[in-house]
């Protein structure tokens, strides 16, 4: 999701900064979908392209997200592995992680 000027989400999320909090619409999105999740028992997946090293994947599952992160760089997919292995197992079990390119 790409937040500029022009196509900001300003009726739903009030606070957000157009164009310069990515890190804050995330979180909303993340807070939205853990509501969701809680209220109605569904699923709800995250999946992340280019992944560096897992944080957000690690985020969205601690919200209960189940997630699918992927990273075409053998650096940033060994990276990401051991970035995870630092959260609980809770965490660990929701995330798949996928090296390679995204293609469909």
């Amino acid at each position: 999701l790409l937040v500029t000027k022009s196509n900001c989400l300003m009726k739903k999320y009030p606070n957000l900064m157009c164009g310069l909090n990515t890190e804050r619409l995330w979180l909303q999105l993340l807070e939205e979908g853990a509501a969701i999740i809680s209220s109605t028992n569904r699923k709800l997946s995250a999946v992340e392209i280019g992944m560096f090293n897992a944080e957000q994947c690690a985020a969205a599952a601690k919200y209960g997200f189940d997630v699918h992160g992927v990273d075409a760089s053998p650096l940033n997919f060994k990276r990401s592995t051991k970035t995870l292995a630092f959260y609980d197992s809770e965490v660990q079990d929701r995330v798949t992680l996928y090296e390679g390119a995204a293609a469909g």
